[in-house]
């Protein structure tokens, strides 16, 4: 017998789509599962991607986190798939909860889940201030801040940082704190 594949509507055309897969359950954000002795509460958590779903065992009080949360790293945010902003309210909306244990979908499992994810919240701020500190003193380019950000990175995950500074622009574009103009970014005053 196959277990049914869960996921946000928002994911289901795209796993159709690219896998043999058949999405048999779209749970609703709060949608709860009584399974007997154990309740499964499905929480939407865009931002990874904007179909991102967390799964909760209230009894438990452990949250799987699929890739919104690693065991190790930080999760990739693209803007082709995810949203920066989505992604630190879903962070938020975690802590909502009484968890004791994150099971990633990839890497360990976290038994410090509260300081993880604000040590996540706190990183993409610090990126943030990061990248504003840099815009502001004439490093303004993707090139530029790529290169004050990611100098030692391998470079094979080139094209995956940029990603990650643009999924920051983004933010920061949206919420009127940069402007963008061609390649060249600036603070709004």
């Amino acid at each position: 017998m196959t277990a049914p594949v869960i996921s946000t509507s928002v994911e289901k055309i795209a796993i159709e789509k690219e896998s043999t897969a058949t999405v048999g359950i779209t749970p609703q954000d709060g949608e709860q599962l009584d399974l007997g002795e154990t309740t499964l509460e499905f929480i939407h958590t865009p931002g990874h991607t904007m179909g991102s779903l967390c799964i909760y065992l209230k009894e438990d009080k452990v949250l799987f986190t699929g890739d919104n949360i690693l065991g190790l790293g930080t999760t990739v945010i693209s803007p082709d798939e995810g949203d920066m902003t989505s992604y630190i309210k879903s962070l938020h909306k975690m802590l909502n909860y009484d968890i004791e244990k994150i099971c990633p979908g990839h890497g360990p499992e976290i038994d410090a889940p509260i300081e993880k994810i604000h040590e996540l919240i706190d990183h993409r701020h610090q990126r943030e201030l990061q990248m504003l500190d840099l815009i502001g003193s004439g490093k303004n380019s993707m090139d530029d801040i790529f290169s004050a950000i990611y100098r030692d990175i391998h470079p094979g995950l080139h094209n995956t940082a940029r990603r990650q500074i643009q999924a920051h622009i983004n933010k920061l574009v949206e919420e009127k704190k940069i402007e963008q103009t061609g390649n060249i970014y600036r603070i709004v005053h």
